[in-house]
């Protein structure tokens, strides 16, 4: 071929043009494509994998819109907790629109660690979003979940985001 994808000719003054980035034809749809394209050579691309160790894996990664090979456990899209104007407790995390075809947004409520609760769900490929008693839930325009537990207190209480990887 004479031109890359851009139009632009392979051959400059003799010499190649290797500048060209030609994406997005893995023929792998959904965390797969996006783990290909986002993974550095030599490193595990895997779902629960935490390539650059920063606390998220690459498949929370993958369903809050953060980058999965730079460190970024501090973005705003990183889950986060604060307090509900009625004393409850609020959970945020980010939700990437590109992983709806194969990710659940799961927030779980445990009192002891030992057992816990799914209290939020949001199914990528549905959009079916399911709520425990007491819960609430939004997506924000910039595409941020906020979900808030109203339920009584209990004497603790401990929250776990998981991100699962569904079947395309």
């Amino acid at each position: 071929l004479a031109t890359d994808q851009r139009g632009f000719a392979r051959v400059i003054n003799g010499t190649a043009d290797i500048g060209a980035y030609e994406t997005g034809n893995t023929g792998v749809p959904g965390f797969m494509q996006w783990a290909q394209e986002l993974t550095p050579y030599g490193s595990d691309p895997s779902f629960d994998a935490d390539i650059e160790d920063d606390g998220l894996s690459t498949g929370v990664e993958y369903a809050i819109g953060t980058h999965g090979a730079r460190p970024d456990a501090q973005s705003p899209r990183a889950p986060t907790v604060g307090e509900t104007i009625l004393g409850g407790i609020q959970v945020s995390f980010g939700y990437n629109p590109a992983a709806a075809s194969d990710t659940a947004w799961v927030l779980k409520r445990s009192e002891d660690l030992s057992q816990s609760a799914e209290i939020y769900r949001l199914d990528g490929p549905t959009g079916t979003v399911t709520l425990a008693p007491n819960v609430t839930a939004t997506i924000s325009p910039d595409n941020i979940i906020t979900v808030s537990d109203n339920s009584p207190m209990a004497t603790s209480r401990f929250y776990i985001f998981v991100a699962e990887q569904l079947a395309p």
